[in-house]
């Protein structure tokens, strides 16, 4: 059973993408942490403030394939805006922030697609967090099966929707949480399918059913835009056999496609 990771540990952003400079397919994490050690990476920060931020990086975004990495190290490192950066960079935080992920595809999702909610307010966080302890309890981390202060607990809700709004996906100012999804690119989405499913082609009814997208607040109308406008750039094949939709790949992976990004 996959643990919710009590979220206490700042998105850290803009490191992430400072750090991803330098990544490529000649360097290796140990290559990264003497940059670390050294001071060349995060010089405005202190040794140990530096290794704190590294420790997290490390976890979110340099822990899964090689493969996987280095295609998001093609993205960062490339032309597009920063906030269509952050839109890929969030896909691999809310892989690994359980708590985040399930604010938004079980809470949030549910109230911005089906009542048109798009302000969420204290009692919404605490709602949530009220779901989490009754619902969620043998998936939390043994020192809160424990118990949790008020203080601790203060400082979790507060971090969950400050991350969360330094990917620009909502507006946290004035007490509440407004959501404000960026739009969302046929070349991300595109990135999405090379990232979650495998295979040449794919039942575009499985995708429409994934919950990954629910992460991203995207219903099936999302989606179909989403695909029409991947097809018309030509990064996808679609094709319809009766009752049945596919879509197809055009590279031979997540890497390749995002070599494409310039």
């Amino acid at each position: 059973m996959e643990q919710l990771r009590w979220t206490t540990v700042s998105s850290w952003v803009e490191e992430t993408i400072e750090l991803f400079k330098n990544i490529n397919e000649n360097s290796d994490i140990s290559a990264v942490s003497e940059k670390i050690d050294n001071g060349e990476i995060f010089r405005d920060k202190k040794i140990n403030a530096a290794k704190r931020v590294f420790v997290a990086i490390k976890a979110r975004y340099l822990k899964c394939e090689s493969e996987k990495v280095l295609a998001l190290a093609k993205i960062l490192n490339s032309s597009i805006s920063h906030q269509e950066k952050c839109n890929h960079l969030f896909i691999y935080y809310l892989e690994y922030e359980t708590l985040a992920r399930l604010f938004l595809d079980s809470y949030v999702y549910k109230n911005f697609n089906e009542y048109g909610q798009k302000i969420f307010t204290q009692m919404d966080i605490d709602k949530f967090f009220e779901m989490v302890l009754n619902n969620y309890g043998e998936m939390l981390p043994d020192r809160i099966k424990k118990g949790i202060t008020d203080s601790s607990m203060a400082k979790v809700r507060n971090t969950l929707y400050k991350n969360i709004e330094s990917f620009g996906w909502i507006d946290g100012r004035k007490g509440n949480i407004t959501i404000k999804r960026p739009s969302l690119t046929p070349d991300w989405f595109v990135y999405t399918l090379y990232l979650c499913f495998d295979g040449e082609c794919i039942s575009a009814n499985e995708v429409y059913n994934s919950k990954m997208y629910k992460r991203f607040l995207l219903n099936k109308f999302d989606i179909e835009y989403l695909i029409s406008g991947a097809k018309l750039k030509g990064l996808v094949e679609v094709n319809k056999l009766g009752d049945i939709n596919t879509i197809t790949k055009r590279e031979k992976g997540l890497l390749d496609y995002a070599k494409n990004y310039k």
